[in-house]
């Protein structure tokens, strides 16, 4: 009886650090796939296996790794393990706060995108805080996509500072705009 244990022990700790689905491709691959081909990919993977492949992580919604424009919000159960990534890109434009919610003026195009944004975390849809953030400051947002409404929608899964700005910083054309459909005061 020992024999086979002995031959079983190596095989069984093989499985155990080989959980983690296909091996983790590089961060510049991941970004080009689709959320459900890389969350099957990141099946089993720990947190740690994958910081320790793509880096360590931003803060956000979920584990945030960036690379050039794009970005990848990855979730993790309780116990550790992914339960689900999402591809993002990171846009730009100035912070806007007022009684319509939180919103980015993204720039797209030579056009001003007024975009309500909200935070989604694979359980639900909730603020985002953009308590740090002040009218008129130029910030990148992390999003899976811009929904065509207007004002346009987005789900935000980070965000980083660019710089300070006011008020007098906003577009004048879209703040009419927010103004006529009671968007803003």
């Amino acid at each position: 009886m020992k024999p086979i244990k002995a031959l079983l022990a190596p095989l069984a700790f093989s499985l155990i650090f080989t959980a983690c689905g296909a091996d983790i491709p590089p961060l510049s691959e991941a970004v080009t796939l689709d959320d459900d081909t890389l969350s099957q990919k990141l099946s089993g993977c720990t947190s740690k296996e994958i910081s320790d492949v793509w880096g360590e992580p931003g803060v956000g919604c979920g584990d945030i790794f960036s690379y050039d424009d794009m970005g990848i919000a990855v979730f993790s159960d309780p116990k550790g393990y992914v339960s689900g990534a999402k591809i993002c890109s990171w846009v730009e434009g100035r912070y806007l706060r007022d009684k319509g919610g939180d919103m980015v003026l993204v720039e797209h195009n030579g056009y001003i995108e007024p975009t309500s944004v909200a935070a989604y975390d694979f359980v639900s849809f909730t603020g985002f805080d953009f308590a740090e953030f002040e009218s008129g400051d130029r910030i990148k947002i992390l999003v899976d996509g811009i929904r065509e409404t207007y004002p346009a929608q987005a789900t935000v899964y980070a965000t980083e500072l660019m710089e300070k700005g006011s008020y007098d910083d906003l577009d004048a054309d879209v703040m009419d705009s927010l103004r006529e459909m009671g968007w803003v005061e």
